[in-house]
């Protein structure tokens, strides 16, 4: 090291990689179940997001809630599939980072592909 700058610099990027490791080791395992999740053995979307509450709410101080409108419809597994990757993600950011007292999820089947967000 040159000077105390350098030393400086050199310990804040370490903390910083430290930093980054630690949020890798807590976020991996979660988004590995993610892709081993999938809703094509019981073609449920409901039971899936479910299954991805019960595990941030051990993790998560909020209060987390799930409702179902409307009747389970057959898809295209790949697009069943995509559903529940973006929804497993949504739920875990905000568990994660949101901060909230709760977080309320709502699934919702229609006749057409309209999405809407309250």
């Amino acid at each position: 090291m040159r000077d105390s700058a350098d030393h400086t610099r050199m310990v804040r990027a370490m903390e910083q990689l430290s930093t980054w490791l630690g949020q890798a080791t807590e976020e991996g395992p979660a988004a590995l179940n993610s892709l081993r999740a999938s809703t094509t053995e019981t073609n449920d979307l409901a039971e899936a997001f479910r299954r991805a509450i019960d595990e941030y709410r051990r993790a998560s101080r909020a209060a987390i809630s799930l409702s179902v409108n409307g009747d389970s419809r057959e898809m295209h597994p790949v697009v069943r599939d995509e559903i529940y990757r973006i929804g497993y993600e949504a739920i875990r950011n905000a568990c994660a980072h949101s901060g909230g007292d709760r977080v309320e999820i709502m699934l919702a089947y229609a006749h057409d592909t309209h999405v809407a967000y309250p």
